[in-house]
């Protein structure tokens, strides 16, 4: 899943269209904003299992599809471009709904992990065999590492 910000000269508006577009512009910030929560919020958990679990391009997909999905569209009824959040960099203007968004995130880990957590597991010993492999052939060869 990749999310990317408009050129602002794609907010220019021919057929007046320009508080829908300001709405789409205003909803990627929102979905940028969302994306480093979810990875301020992981940073809090420890490496083995949180960390290595949503390392996982797939779970890390999952996490933000859920994330995202459970996330109410603030402007959908407002349809009004002046309503905006006018910072881009925090649309969520209180505490509340930050905190809101950080348990949402939280139950959004513990869910995937309980939902997921056999292929997880399997996912998890499979890159490690592999590491511990990869450090066996270098032992062989000589080859020291640090």
């Amino acid at each position: 899943m990749y999310l990317t910000q408009k050129h602002p000269s794609a907010a220019i508006s021919i057929g007046g269209n320009q508080a829908r577009e300001s709405a789409q512009e205003e909803t990627v910030r929102q979905n940028v904003y969302v994306l480093k929560e979810i990875e301020n919020v992981l940073e809090d958990y420890p490496e083995h299992p949180y960390q290595a679990a949503f390392s996982i391009d797939e779970l890390r997909e999952q996490l933000v599809a859920h994330v995202l999905h459970h996330i109410p569209y603030r402007y959908s009824i407002l349809g009004k471009a002046q309503e905006l959040a006018t910072d881009p960099k925090e649309p969520y203007r209180s505490k509340s709904e930050r905190m809101c968004l950080d348990v949402l995130i939280r139950g959004s880990i513990l869910h995937l992990l309980r939902e997921n957590a056999d292929w997880i597991s399997r996912h998890i010993q499979r890159l490690e065999n592999s590491g511990r492999n990869t450090l066996e052939t270098f032992s062989s060869t000589g080859i020291t590492t640090h």
